[in-house]
């Protein structure tokens, strides 16, 4: 999760994108070009990267930027977990949810429990977000699809049963109920 409360625009990048117009047109009027044309002509010079965030933006979902700004599409494929001196390539489905203890982030797998290489929780949330991973609480990332249960508290609190053998719960903190209700169509 960013630091950004909900609508907060990302100032850096809008006042980059006002630069490097203001950059275009003073070029094309320093030229004698006219500035004519519609939007469909411009999709048509679009990059394949470009065009496939440009339809993602149509159906209203938003895309990850990657750190060179340019719109992440593909998935990960893997996550990876350290256990010793060792890497551990995860695939998706083995991760049963990721927490925070401190600095230190642990993946709950299929394979036991083990560090997260992602330096911090923030990092592999946006990693996963796109991935049928959600962060429930400050501390939690879960895997949507591996979820037994959910269990319903007072006031409204929810707690996920995971899908294995010890029948882990995890809280939802319930700054994110309506998330994980929205999620998991309840």
């Amino acid at each position: 999760m960013t630091g950004k409360v909900q609508g907060e625009g990302d100032y850096e990048s809008a006042r980059h994108y006002n630069e490097k117009t203001r950059e275009f047109v003073d070029k094309k009027k320093a030229s004698g070009e006219k500035l004519e044309g519609s939007a469909s002509q411009a999709q048509d010079e679009l990059t394949p990267a470009e065009q496939e965030a440009l339809k993602h933006a149509k159906h209203g979902e938003q895309l990850p930027r990657t750190d060179a700004g340019l719109y992440a599409v593909e998935q990960p494929r893997r996550v990876v977990g350290v256990r010793e001196n060792r890497m551990v390539l995860l695939r998706l489905p083995e991760v049963l949810f990721a927490d925070s203890d401190g600095n230190e982030v642990w993946l709950s797998t299929d394979k036991g429990r083990m560090r997260a290489a992602s330096p911090g929780l923030d990092k592999l949330d946006n990693e996963l977000s796109h991935a049928g991973f959600l962060r429930v609480h400050r501390r939690h990332i879960v895997n949507l699809n591996r979820i037994r249960e959910v269990e319903r508290r007072d006031k409204g609190e929810l707690v996920l049963v995971m899908d294995d053998h010890e029948n882990t719960m995890v809280p939802v903190s319930r700054r994110n109920v309506r998330a994980v209700r929205r999620a998991l169509c309840i």
